[in-house]
C-alpha cells in the first residue's frame, strides 16, 4: 500500500479550518429551561396524564393515537420542568419527548423498538412526529434533536438497522453486568472474548486472559466490532484489539445501540461486523439505591452487587455520579457434572471483584454555548485456577489479572448559524492489565506482565441543513480528528520491555442525508431518502485507507419501510500484530519426506511489520412491516466480504504435514537467510528441538507471525417482531429476534474454503431469543426463552452431532405506589436457565474432562437473584 502522508495534513488543515470558521459565525439563541413546577400525576393512560398537563400547564403536546393507545405510565410526582415531567411519564414506554422552541412537545417512538433488543427503521415513525409538527406551524427540523448511532447528523436514522436495548430491557433482562446483556444478543457470537471462554480453546482471539468481556458481532472477532463509550473509543485489552466491556456498570447505562452493519464510513477502523455503542446516563434527578445477591443452585457463582446513582438538574445543566460493586465467586468444575472428571481445582468462571464509578456533567454557559464532561473508572481483581493430570508433574496453576480502566471527555456543544451545531470533544481512554502466573502457591510465580493500552484524541464536527428538495430538508455532516494510539507490555519479573508501540491516526469524514420525497402520499410512494458517508484515516504506521457507503431507505406506504446499503470498511492491524519482537524458536516437527518422521525447523513468532489493513465489502437489505399498530415485523439480509484476514499460525506442528499451510513455509533455507533471520529477532533464540542448532539441519522456516492471508464470507438474515396488546387491565409485550448465519473461511490461498459457522467453538447457524412481559398494575413479569442451534464437532473422529440448547429465563416485579419512606420501592426475583439444562455434551481431546463448548454455552447453570431498587 502507497502511504501518502502530505495529502492526509492538508485535508485535514482544510477540514479543520473549515469547522474553526464555522464556530466563528453567530450562534443562535437557544430557548431558555422553563421554570419548575409542582407535579403529582398518579398512575393512569398515558394518553390521559399527557392531556392532564398540557391542560393545566398550557402547552402544546402533539402525538399520535395509536402510538399512545393502550400503554400505561406510572405518573410523576416532584418539582420538574414540563418537559422533565413529560420524560419522567414516558419512561419505560418505549417512547420520547423532544421540546421545540414554539413551547410544544412531540411524543414519538425512540430510536428502536426495544422490546427483546429487536432491531427497526425509524425514518417512517419520525415523519409522522413532523408532520404532526408541521400541521401545528411548527419547523419541523427544530424539532430533531437526537443523533443516533450510524449517522454524525441530528434527527435523521442510518439506512443500516439499528438495534437498542433500552433501560427497561436492562431492567427486565435479570443480568448484572453488561458482558451478560450483550452475549444474550443473537447477532453478538457469546465466544468474543469473555471470561466463561476456557484457556487453550481452539479460536486464541476469543479468549481474554485479563477474562474480560468484549462484543463480537457476526462472529468475526472481537477486534472487528467496534466499542464505544457514549461515542467515543476506549483503551484495548492487551494484543488482539478487543474492548473490555466488563468494566463498565450497568446502572450507568440508559441505553445499548447496535449497528450490526460495516460502519466504518462513519467511525474508522475495526467497525467492519458493526458498532456497539453504550449510551450512559444523564439528565437524571434524584437518587437511586440497588442491592442484589444471586447464586447458582449447582453451586458456586454467587453474585453480590450494590450500586448508588446520584443525579441533579438545574437550570441549563445536570450532574451524574454512579458508584457499582461486584463481586462473584468462582465456579468450580467440581460441581458440574459435565466437568467432573477434571483435576481439582479448576476454575470454569473465575473467581472476581470490581468497582465502577461514572461521573457526568452538563452546563449551558451562554446562549449558543454549552459543556459537558464524562468520565470513566473501573478496576477488577480475577483470579482462575487450574491443575493438572499427575503425570504432567505441573502443581496447581493460580492465575491473577488485576484490571484498571479509565475513559475521560469532554468538550463544547455549539449553536451556529441556519441551525447548524457544532461539537469539539477532546477523549482520552486507557487501560492497564496485570497479568500473573503462579505455580503451587503464590511464592511460585512464573511470569507476570503488564499491559498497558492507551488513545487520547481530539474531534470536532458540524452538521445541519443545506438545502430542501421537494420541500424536504437536505442535511450534511462533516469532521475531522487526529488521536494517538499506544500499547506497552513489560515482564515485571525481570524489568524487560517486551512492546513499546504507539501510532497517530488522522482523519476526515463527511455525510449527506437527502429526503427526496417525505409522506408524498403518491401511489407507492411515501418516502424515498438517500444517505450517502465517506471517511478518509491516515495510520503513521500502516497507510491510509478511504471508505465509502450508500444508503436507501424506501417507503411504498406508510406501514412499510425498505432500507438497503452498500459500503466498505477495513481494521487496522493492531499495533501488536506490526510491532511485537520477533522470537525465533527451533522445533522439531513431524515430516513425512525426512527417513526419521520428524525434522528440525525455525518457527518465527511476533509482530509483523508488512501488514495491511483488512478490508471488507458491506451490503445489507430489508424491510421494515407495520401491519397493525401494535404490531412490527422485520427481515435483514446481510453480507459480507472480508479480504487481508490477519492470521497467525495456532501451532507449527502441523505446517509439513498439511499442504493447505505451505504458503507459510519456506523449505530448505539457505545459512544466510538464516543467519539474517535470528539476527533480527528482538526477542531472541530458543531451541527447543531434540539436537543443537545447525543451519545445515534446519528442513524449512515456518511463518507463524500475523499475515493478511485469510478470506472470508459472512452472510445471513435477521427475523424480528414485537407485539403490544391490551389484555384485561395489563399490557403485554412480545418480542421475538433471530439470526441466521453462513460463516464461510479460506484460512490459506492454498485451502479449500469451509463453512465455519455451526462448528463446535464457532458462532452457531441459527440463534433465536424470545418471550413476553405483561404488566398489570404494580406487577410485571417477563419469560424469555434463547434456542441456540445444533452444532457439529470437528475435533474428533468421526465428526460428532452436538445437540442444541434452549434455555428459560424469567422475572418477576414487584413496585407498589407507596408514600413517605417507602416510595420508590421496586422488589424483582430472577432466574436464568430456570430449568437448569446443562450445556450440550462434547468431547474435546485436547482438554479431556471439558465436555461442553465454552464459546457457546455457560457452565453457570440455573442462577436465581433477588434485587431491591429503591428511589429517592
Amino acid at each position: 500500500m502507497t502511504r501518502v502522508r502530505n495529502r492526509p495534513c492538508q485535508c485535514l488543515f482544510l477540514w479543520l479550518s473549515t469547522v474553526a470558521f464555522l464556530f466563528l459565525l453567530p450562534a443562535v439563541a437557544l430557548s431558555q429551561p422553563a421554570s419548575k413546577v409542582d407535579f403529582d400525576i398518579p398512575a393512569q393512560s398515558l394518553e390521559t396524564a399527557l392531556q392532564q398537563i398540557a391542560r393545566t400547564q398550557h402547552v402544546q403536546i402533539l402525538f399520535s393515537e395509536n402510538d399512545v393507545k393502550g400503554v400505561a405510565t406510572a405518573g410523576v410526582k416532584g418539582t420538574l420542568s414540563i418537559l422533565e415531567a413529560v420524560q419522567r411519564l414516558l419512561e419505560g414506554t418505549g417512547l420520547t419527548a423532544v421540546a421545540n422552541q414554539n413551547n410544544a412537545i412531540a411524543i414519538k417512538p425512540a430510536v428502536s423498538t426495544s422490546r427483546g433488543g429487536q432491531a427497526e427503521n425509524p425514518t417512517l415513525r419520525d415523519e409522522r412526529s413532523n408532520e404532526a409538527a408541521r400541521s401545528s406551524g411548527q419547523e419541523a427540523q427544530s424539532m430533531e434533536q437526537v443523533t443516533v448511532t450510524g449517522t454524525h447528523i441530528r434527527g435523521v436514522s442510518p439506512a443500516s438497522p439499528l438495534i437498542v436495548i433500552d433501560r427497561e430491557e436492562i431492567d427486565r433482562s435479570g443480568y448484572a453486568v453488561v458482558g451478560d446483556l450483550l452475549r444474550s444478543l443473537p447477532q453478538n457470537f457469546s465466544g468474543g472474548s469473555n471470561p466463561q471462554v476456557q484457556i487453550g480453546s481452539p479460536t486464541p482471539e476469543n479468549v481474554s486472559f485479563s477474562f474480560g468481556s468484549s462484543p463480537n458481532l457476526r462472529g468475526l472477532g472481537p477486534g472487528s466490532t467496534l466499542t464505544l463509550v457514549n461515542g467515543h473509543r476506549l483503551g484495548q485489552d492487551g494484543v488482539y484489539g478487543a474492548v473490555d466491556i466488563s468494566l463498565i456498570p450497568i446502572d450507568a447505562v440508559e441505553r445499548v445501540e447496535i449497528i450490526a452493519d460495516g460502519a466504518s464510513a462513519a467511525y474508522g477502523s475495526d467497525a467492519v461486523a458493526g458498532v456497539v455503542n453504550f449510551v450512559l446516563r444523564k439528565n437524571y434527578d434524584g437518587a437511586q439505591t440497588n442491592l442484589s445477591i444471586g447464586s447458582a443452585t449447582d453451586g458456586g457463582g454467587t453474585e453480590k452487587r450494590a450500586s448508588q446513582l446520584f443525579g441533579g438538574t438545574w437550570q441549563g445543566g445536570d450532574a451524574l455520579l454512579v458508584y457499582e460493586h461486584d463481586d462473584q465467586q468462582m465456579v468450580s468444575a467440581a460441581k458440574r457434572s459435565f466437568t467432573s472428571t477434571l483435576p481439582t481445582p479448576y476454575s470454569l468462571l473465575p473467581e472476581s471483584s470490581r468497582d465502577s464509578v461514572f461521573v457526568s456533567a452538563n452546563q449551558q454557559i451562554s446562549n449558543g454555548f454549552a459543556a459537558f464532561f464524562d468520565g470513566l473508572y473501573t478496576s477488577r481483581k480475577s483470579t482462575f485456577l487450574a491443575s493438572y493430570p499427575p503425570a504432567y508433574g505441573i502443581p496447581t496453576a493460580r492465575n491473577p489479572a488485576t484490571v484498571e480502566q479509565f475513559a475521560v471527555n469532554g468538550g463544547l456543544k455549539i449553536d451556529l448559524m441556519g441551525n447548524w451545531k457544532a461539537s469539539v470533544v477532546m477523549s482520552a481512554a486507557g487501560e492497564r492489565n496485570l497479568l500473573q502466573d503462579f505455580f503451587g502457591d503464590i511464592q511460585s510465580m512464573t511470569s507476570s506482565s503488564l499491559f498497558r493500552g492507551r488513545t487520547h484524541g481530539v474531534e470536532a464536527d458540524a452538521d445541519g441543513p443545506v438545502g430542501r428538495v421537494n420541500g424536504n430538508t437536505v442535511r450534511a455532516a462533516l469532521g475531522a480528528g487526529t488521536r494517538n494510539e499506544a500499547l506497552d507490555e513489560t515482564n515485571t519479573l525481570t524489568g524487560a520491555s517486551l512492546l513499546s508501540a504507539n501510532r497517530n491516526v488522522d482523519y476526515i469524514f463527511g455525510e449527506l442525508n437527502v429526503p427526496l420525497f417525505a409522506r408524498a402520499g403518491l401511489p407507492g410512494l411515501e418516502g424515498l431518502t438517500v444517505n450517502a458517508s465517506g471517511r478518509y484515516d491516515s495510520y503513521s504506521d500502516s497507510g491510509s485507507k478511504f471508505v465509502p457507503k450508500v444508503g436507501v431507505v424506501y417507503g411504498p406506504s406508510n406501514n412499510v419501510s425498505v432500507h438497503a446499503s452498500w459500503g466498505e470498511s477495513f481494521r487496522a492491524p493492531t499495533l501488536a500484530a506490526l510491532h511485537s519482537p520477533l522470537t525465533i524458536y527451533e522445533l522439531t516437527i513431524p515430516d513425512p519426506r525426512s527417513p526419521s518422521g520428524t525434522s528440525e525447523v525455525l518457527y518465527t513468532n511476533g509482530g509483523n511489520s508488512t501488514l495491511v489493513p483488512e478490508t471488507a465489502k458491506t451490503w445489507n437489505a430489508g424491510i421494515d412491516f407495520d401491519p397493525v399498530s401494535a404490531l412490527h415485523l422485520s427481515l435483514t439480509y446481510f453480507r459480507i466480504d472480508y479480504s487481508n484476514r490477519v492470521l497467525s499460525l495456532d501451532t507449527p506442528y502441523g505446517a509439513l504435514t498439511d499442504a493447505t499451510l505451505s504458503p507459510l513455509v519456506t523449505n530448505n533455507p539457505s545459512a544466510s537467510v538464516q543467519s539474517a533471520l535470528i539476527a533480527g529477532a528482538a526477542g531472541g533464540f530458543q531451541d527447543y528441538s531434540a539436537v543443537p542448532y545447525d543451519p545445515a539441519g534446519i528442513a524449512a522456516i515456518v511463518d507463524g507471525r500475523a499475515r493478511n492471508i485469510a478470506r472470508q464470507k459472512i452472510s445471513g438474515v435477521d427475523l424480528g417482531a414485537t407485539y403490544r396488546a391490551r389484555i384485561g387491565g395489563g399490557t403485554v409485550d412480545l418480542f421475538l429476534n433471530g439470526t441466521y448465519l453462513n460463516l464461510v473461511q479460506q484460512t490459506t490461498p492454498a485451502s479449500s474454503s469451509g463453512n465455519l459457522a455451526g462448528q463446535s467453538f464457532n458462532p452457531v447457524r441459527s440463534r433465536v431469543r424470545g418471550g413476553e412481559t405483561w404488566t398489570t398494575g404494580p406487577w410485571s413479569n417477563t419469560v424469555t426463552v434463547n434456542w441456540l442451534g445444533a452444532e457439529t464437532n470437528h475435533y474428533t473422529i468421526p465428526f460428532a452431532h452436538v445437540s442444541s440448547w434452549t434455555t428459560v429465563d424469567a422475572q418477576v416485579s414487584y413496585a407498589p405506589r407507596l408514600a413517605g419512606l417507602w416510595s420508590g420501592l421496586k422488589i424483582s426475583l430472577s432466574a436464568q436457565n430456570l430449568f437448569d439444562r446443562k450445556p450440550p455434551y462434547i468431547t474435546w481431546d485436547d482438554s479431556p474432562g471439558l465436555h461442553y463448548d465454552s464459546l457457546n454455552a455457560s457452565p453457570l447453570g440455573r442462577f436465581i437473584a433477588l434485587q431491591l431498587r429503591k428511589e429517592w
